[in-house]
């Protein structure tokens, strides 16, 4: 038998999923039922929806035939059988599909109870907290190493790579690769700094050496070249990434914005932290305040 007509009630598309099956009930449960909508017709489609829930998730078959509800009940009750008789079926069936859009409930609540506990103790909680306080950590060197002097460190052009990018200001961008086997993505290039001039020095932040701009060492001036794509240059995002962690914390609680900040830290902001660590030992620099 077909069970467009299920999904349908539900207001599906035929072959919807179980999520989307289990999203469209609770929705239309709380919009029908009996306790908020005592009406008649709220009760039959109550009944209806719980019908089609049941049978689309497999809890319940499918009817294979359907037989008059009229007859079959006639033949059954007889002649002399009460009159109100439909409607006690009627409230019948309405408290067995309310127990079972109870039941229902009860069962998502002990999921997502499990779930919370599963998100809020053990070890993934642990490390949690743990990125939290690293996150905190190097948000505030990098807030900090704004308002502290810079370091100007020599190094020479060894190759330049013409073809342009774009910036998100959409500066024309070149990639300059140099003697210290490092590459910079930088703006406006100039024939003075591949061509005339390949010495330069390294503008970059005190405490995780973070490079901010190329100086092009010239005959009478310095010229500087804007370096793009650092942890410098993307200064707000990269802080707003390392404290969701610390806001995982302060929002704890059985929500959404919950889930997802603990996913984003856990498999997102954590592997980050752990690059930034990593890339060109910004460990050994956080750890000697930039002095190494």
């Amino acid at each position: 038998m077909s069970l467009n007509r299920y999904y349908k009630t539900l207001g599906l598309l035929p072959g919807a999923d179980q999520a989307a099956i289990r999203k469209a009930f609770r929705k239309m449960a709380m919009k029908y039922h009996p306790d908020k909508n005592p009406s008649a017709s709220a009760q039959a489609k109550f009944i209806a929806i719980t019908e089609a829930y049941e049978i689309l998730t497999g809890k319940k078959p499918a009817p294979t035939t359907r037989v008059s509800r009229s007859k079959s009940a006639q033949k059954r009750k007889g002649p002399n059988s009460p009159a109100n008789g439909t409607a006690q079926s009627d409230e019948e069936r309405v408290r067995k599909a309310k127990e079972r859009q109870e039941e229902q409930d009860k069962r998502e609540f002990e999921e997502n109870e499990r779930y919370y506990q599963l998100l809020t103790t053990g070890w993934r909680w642990k490390i949690i907290r743990i990125s939290a306080v690293i996150g905190i950590i190097l948000s505030v060197g990098l807030i900090t190493e704004r308002f502290l002097p810079n370091h100007f460190e020599p190094d020479e052009v060894t190759k330049v790579a013409l073809k342009p990018g774009f910036s998100a200001g959409r500066e024309s961008l070149s990639i300059v690769e140099t003697k210290a086997n490092t590459s910079y993505w930088i703006s406006r290039m100039n024939y003075d700094l591949y061509g005339r001039h390949t010495r330069f020095y390294v503008r970059s932040s005190w405490i995780f050496h973070e490079p901010i701009e190329l100086w092009s060492i010239g005959k009478v001036e310095y010229r500087p070249y804007k370096v793009h794509f650092s942890f410098y240059s993307n200064f707000i995002l990269i802080i707003f990434l390392f404290l969701i962690p610390a806001l995982t914390i302060a929002i704890k609680g059985r929500t959404i914005y919950f889930t997802i900040f603990h996913q984003l830290s856990s498999y997102g902001v954590n592997a980050l932290m752990l690059y930034f660590l990593l890339r060109n030992d910004h460990w050994a620099h956080l750890l000697t305040l930039g002095f190494f």
